[in-house]
């Protein structure tokens, strides 16, 4: 697809300079999903079966550029006119010499493609009423999700040793012990513990995420020309700005040229090797409840949950190093003779995706809950929790974990591991980790105007101006999501993921809350930067994944609301409501990075952040204040 428009040019650093030209990261997804399925229940004495079967055929045509757009990037970072020849000089002046730091080549993800895979499951579940106080839930499903792949046999794998590559092929369609999903459950009422009920239930369901679309096995060459150069710690670049693309190959490579290794098809290329036996992920869940009532209308329940995630999608970035145990570093065991074939500055990027990321969720749940009485119900919950993992899989990190539109996230992560040969190495802390969560409503139909509490006996023009008024309110307070803190990388096996820096034993990772401008912007010190310090060279900080805490959440909206009857089929509604009701701050992640040199030291004032420990712990960005909306609707 021809373009005739600038390419991105980023010159980093610079936020007076910005981005010059579009990459036009332009992307069209037409997904179509066939679905069968039908199922039947048999009811015998005290048992209710239910059997059926699910299919769905998943079609999914695809035109997606890649990264870089359909028009590509250059990237300057001034490493070229610095006197290290890695950082510290212009990227303005990089830029006017022309001597980009990374290109990233237009149309990179090779046009239309067209994915093809099928769900298959059956399943049968038994509701035994085995007595008068106790049923039990007996279920068993299976199911099997077929591999992903193009119609057309555009799939290239490579193998993870040899580099070897295969044609046609990208990953197997897994059909293990783990298309065997069990689903039990029981509810018992002792005798002997009047209105109260204990259930417990457990379940193993899976998913298939895919590593996302840009990182199947169809996008790899010769079907897709998706390049990247970097030129990172070269003395100059081996390609220009004036020179653009030219130095990219295009039609030398070939499906012979690929099996030969030929430069022409990997050389600054990105190639996605995937695990043959790719699997999807295994999500097992129970819990155990004991729930009371009290009175005709209100309950008390106390639950444990428990939740544990293997077989997660993650991805490895294999260009990275080995760390000795003497801080020097050699070649990793993975992918070397395509790490090795074009020459030094133009070795492909080695992505492995997988599905080894691991999550646990342990959870302790009190609720209390009021039924509609008098006008008034609510309910309230308070959870104690932890979750820890080496990542969050790619919807995670890439889905739910955003930040919705118009607002700041709370959160930050990195997608890669520190150490891709010690994935475990990052198990910590999920990045939505929040340790106490209490959070509830309440609505209440307000005691005034005829037939109520309060002026029961109204006429009509009182009854309209204080009856038929409702009051709801919502409140959530939380602590605070874990924080991924990070350092410059020191390993010197050029890792690929957030690096993170030594935790100071002994100091307190709180800051000092002061009101501080640095760099021209205001903001708080919310973490203590003399709580992390620079790791020594050729070795990994030991600061843990999320071992930092966010600012927490504390939130109350208000809803006011009166029907105002006009006539026997015409009413208005009227609503008034107040969100963040206290105007309280939610403030936004704080910088983790203790960049450059960590030492604990946060310059402040207009020209502050630049030294030391750069803008460690400081909060500079928060979400929306109070907001005030009135609306009004009228039926007939």
């Amino acid at each position: 697809m021809a373009v005739n428009f600038l390419p991105a040019i980023s010159v980093n650093g610079e936020s007076n300079v910005g981005v010059i030209g579009n990459a036009d990261l332009a992307e069209s997804f037409h997904d179509t999903t066939l679905q069968f399925e039908d199922s039947v229940t048999w009811t015998h004495g005290n048992h209710v079966i239910h059997a059926g079967f699910e299919a769905y055929r998943y079609i999914m045509n695809v035109l997606y550029p890649g990264n870089a757009g359909l028009a590509g990037q250059f990237n300057f970072n001034g490493q070229f006119t610095g006197n290290t020849g890695t950082t510290g000089g212009s990227a303005i002046a990089d830029f006017l010499l022309g001597l980009p730091e990374q290109v990233l080549q237009g149309n990179g993800g090779g046009g239309n493609k067209y994915l093809r895979n099928s769900l298959y499951g059956i399943f049968a579940q038994d509701n035994w009423r085995v007595k008068n106080n106790l049923t039990l839930n007996l279920g068993l499903r299976y199911e099997l999700t077929t591999a992903r792949s193009t119609n057309n046999g555009q799939d290239i794998n490579f193998n993870l040793i040899t580099g070897a590559p295969t044609v046609g092929s990208g990953y197997n369609t897994y059909t293990g012990i783990d298309n065997f999903q069990p689903r039990l459950g029981f509810a018992w009422q002792p005798h002997w513990l009047k209105n109260t009920v204990v259930r417990g239930a457990y379940g193993i369901s899976t998913f298939m995420e895919a590593n996302g679309v840009n990182n199947l096995p169809y996008q790899n060459p010769p079907f897709v020309q998706a390049h990247t150069a970097n030129y990172s710690g070269l003395a100059l670049p081996n390609s220009t700005l004036s020179q653009g693309f030219s130095g990219f190959p295009a039609s030398a490579c070939t499906v012979a040229a690929l099996q030969a290794l030929s430069p022409a098809c990997l050389a600054s290329n990105t190639l996605h090797l995937t695990n043959p036996d790719l699997q999807p992920a295994v999500d097992q869940q129970w819990n155990f409840g004991i729930q009371h009532q009290l009175g005709k209308s209100t309950s008390v329940s106390v639950t444990y949950v428990g939740n544990k995630i293997d077989h997660m999608s993650d991805i490895f970035i294999f260009n990275q190093r080995v760390l000795n145990s003497n801080g020097t570093t050699s070649p990793g065991p993975f992918a070397q003779p395509l790490i090795n074939c074009c020459g030094a500055g133009n070795s492909p990027t080695i992505r492995f995706n997988d599905s080894s990321g691991i999550q646990r969720y342990n959870a302790l749940e009190f609720t209390v809950a009021q039924r509609e009485w008098h006008g008034l119900q609510y309910q309230a919950n308070y959870t104690w929790s932890k979750c820890l993992s080496n990542g969050l899989g790619y919807f995670g990190q890439f889905g739910d974990e955003e930040a919705l539109p118009g607002t700041t996230s709370q959160t930050n992560s990195s997608f890669f591991f520190q150490n891709a040969y010690d994935a475990k190495g990052d198990y910590g802390r999920c990045i939505a980790d929040v340790a106490s969560l209490f959070n509830g409503f309440l609505t209440y139909d307000l005691p005034f105007g005829k037939g109520k509490m309060f002026g029961g006996d109204s006429g009509r023009v009182v009854n309209t101006i204080v009856g038929n008024w409702k009051m709801g309110t919502d409140f959530t307070f939380h602590s605070g999501f874990a924080i991924n803190p990070s350092a410059p990388d020191q390993s010197g096996t050029n890792a690929a993921g957030a690096t993170r820096p030594n935790c100071v034993a002994g100091v307190s990772k709180e800051g000092s809350g002061a009101i501080e401008n640095i760099g021209g912007t205001i903001g708080i010190q919310f973490l203590n930067p003399g709580a992390v310090s620079l790791p020594a060279h050729g070795t990994f900080g030991n600061c843990g994944a999320g071992s930092f805490r966010g600012p927490g959440l504390k939130t109350v909206d208000l809803n006011l609301s009166k029907e105002f009857f006009l006539t026997e089929k015409t009413n208005l509604l009227f609503r008034a409501e107040f969100i963040n009701l206290t105007n309280t701050p939610i403030f936004g992640a704080p910088n983790a990075n203790c960049g450059p040199i960590c030492n604990g030291i946060v310059t402040t004032g207009p020209a502050g952040g630049g030294s030391g420990a750069g803008a460690f712990g400081f909060v500079s960005s928060s979400n929306p204040g109070r907001q005030v909306q009135f609306a009004l609707k009228l039926s007939f």
